[in-house]
């Protein structure tokens, strides 16, 4: 009976099962590297043509796998010319065999019915990378506060207004006349004449 609900597993744990399943599997004493190689890469594309949740349907899969393989290795051994009670006890192991493959086959087919497990689920690599991203982000930087006024130079502050800018580009010199307010009782004559 399958279980309740399917657990899916990281990435980096298939990856690590089917290592040591491939290590079980793919590595005979009288292989070369090569067929090494070979046997991994039939093992990891047949697993992922299962498309495998968790775990358990990652077993299920590579069973699968190793039970065609001891089955294509013992009709090799009936053509490569075994005595007739040989042939006949290893046929035998072969049908035994297919039984046993259809059985991991339906009861791959019944695993995969199941739900997947809502609070067990891996958050998405975007989720994470959105959240170090905040984390990383730098705290804005605090405004800067009023900084005093240096005090404008008298040539500077006349040329910010336009008649002592006018009185500055005549006579080269700051018009200190027009600092000064005119005392009580006096105004001053723009003619130069005396007051009539």
């Amino acid at each position: 009976m399958p279980t309740l609900s399917c657990v899916p597993v990281p990435n980096i744990v298939a990856e690590e099962m089917l290592q040591n399943i491939s290590r079980a599997l793919c590595f005979p004493a009288e292989a070369t590297p090569e067929q090494n190689q070979s046997l991994t890469r039939q093992l990891v594309y047949t697993t992922l043509s299962f498309e495998p949740r968790d775990g358990l349907e990652i077993q299920l899969s590579t069973m699968v796998y190793g039970h065609c393989g001891m089955i294509f290795d013992s009709m090799k051994d009936v053509y490569s010319g075994l005595t007739p009670m040989e042939k006949l006890r290893i046929k035998r192991n072969i049908v035994d065999m297919d039984q046993k493959l259809l059985a991991l086959l339906r009861e791959y087919r019944a695993e995969r019915e199941r739900p997947l497990a809502k609070a067990h689920e891996i958050p998405a690599p975007e989720a994470e990378d959105e959240t170090e991203v905040e984390a990383q982000a730098p705290e804005p930087e605090a405004a800067p506060g009023p900084e005093a006024e240096e005090p404008m130079h008298p040539s500077t502050r006349a040329a910010n207004h336009p008649h002592r800018a006018a009185a500055t580009y005549r006579s080269g010199r700051p018009d200190k006349s027009a600092n000064r307010r005119p005392m009580p009782g006096h105004q001053r004559n723009p003619g130069g004449h005396p007051p009539g």
